[in-house]
């Protein structure tokens, strides 16, 4: 390191690789489907989902038997692990109720009823397990 640089110029360097990750997460993103199922019906669940899911691009529907559906890009399998498990640990703290989680991946041009039907067998095996499943 120089004893010309000064902290100005070195702050550059966070904020040039986050611009970086960016950038290649429009390119490289996997389509994600998060399947969330809890034991209770609540209004406040899709709230608590809403506030932890951010970008436009991400999509939350409801469905029957207290069922959401979250639909995400990400460019790393851990990114959607790391979403479903702030969504889980912030609705089971906040409301006290059981959330079971399945998450399935796939490439953006991969069919979407497949995509269900691997984030439903995901969501399956995490009612049994209690544990969060993935299915590549």
């Amino acid at each position: 390191r120089s004893f010309h640089v000064t902290g100005v110029q070195t702050c550059a360097l966070p904020i040039l690789y986050n611009l970086w990750r960016k950038v290649m997460r429009t390119h490289n993103d996997e389509l994600v489907l998060i399947l969330l199922q809890t034991n209770k019906s609540l209004d406040r669940v899709s709230k608590i989902i809403h506030s932890q899911i951010k970008r436009k691009s991400d999509i939350i529907e409801e469905m029957e038997d207290n069922k959401f559906a979250i639909t995400v890009h990400v460019s790393l399998p851990e990114d959607a692990m790391s979403i479903a498990l702030r969504i889980k640990k912030d609705i089971e703290s906040t409301l006290n109720i059981k959330v079971n989680i399945g998450i399935s991946y796939a490439k953006n041009s991969e069919d979407d009823s497949k995509l269900l039907s691997q984030a439903n067998r995901a969501l399956e095996e995490s009612i049994k397990s209690e544990k969060i499943i993935i299915i590549r």
